[in-house]
């Protein structure tokens, strides 16, 4: 019913935007890789702000005339990819834009990203106080499979560049930054945990390769016979 579609509304926890499909990664077991059957191909789109202001407006609308169930109301708007990185136009207009509003709730930005871009955009990104979830499969060799354009691996730039985080803001790395893996034949759980406890004392979440729809002349190099 209407009532039940404005108190879900009213009581949102997350709202999520694919600023981009585009990637500066093209890593081998990728959904919108040639690993599986009928992926998805990137169409290099960038999201516009003003594609999704007529949604935060309404969202707007909603929450200052519907009350949530709690006094402590809070909501998420993330920012997905490709890298989202790649997009920055849209993501410092969109909380810019969030910000201006007043909304009557604690709101909370946060983001998946590669960290490929983490360098040139950090500041903004602590000062806006991202929650960030770096994807990170491990060392070098457990990161093999999450390479550039030109087939290298992202692993040296992308320890870089979250070291340099970690180093510059320590309390914000503390506070806001977790890893995300994926599980394949050139990592475990047990090295992908070690490493990065070890590295940057977090325990990170592990997610195990999707093996649905792979090539057949793939399972056997990728997929982790569990």
């Amino acid at each position: 019913t209407a009532t039940t579609v404005r108190h879900n509304l009213a009581n949102l926890r997350q709202v999520t935007f694919e600023v981009t499909d585009d990637c500066n990664l093209r890593c081998r077991y990728c959904g919108y890789g040639e690993m599986y059957c009928g992926y998805d191909e990137r169409k290099s789109g960038y999201l516009d702000f003003s594609q999704v202001k007529p949604l935060v407006d309404y969202l707007s609308g909603i929450w200052s005339t519907y009350l949530p169930d709690s006094s402590q109301t809070v909501t998420y708007f993330s920012f997905y990819g490709g890298e989202p990185l790649l997009n920055m136009p849209f993501i410092e207009e969109a909380v810019k834009y969030i910000e201006d509003l007043g909304l009557n709730r604690k709101v909370f930005y946060s983001m998946t990203t590669n960290a490929m871009l983490l360098d040139r955009y950090m500041d903004y990104l602590v000062e806006n106080d991202f929650h960030l979830l770096i994807s990170l499969d491990g060392d070098k060799e457990g990161h093999g499979y999450r390479v550039d354009k030109s087939g290298n691996n992202s692993f040296y730039r992308v320890i870089r560049n979250v070291k340099q985080l970690q180093n510059r803001y320590p309390d914000y790395f503390r506070s806001n930054v977790n890893f995300n893996a994926v599980l394949h034949n050139r990592n475990s759980v047990q090295s992908i945990y070690l490493f990065i406890k070890s590295q940057f004392d977090k325990t990170p979440s592990i997610s195990e390769l999707n093996n649905s729809g792979i090539r057949r002349m793939l399972v056997s190099v990728l997929v982790v016979n569990l």
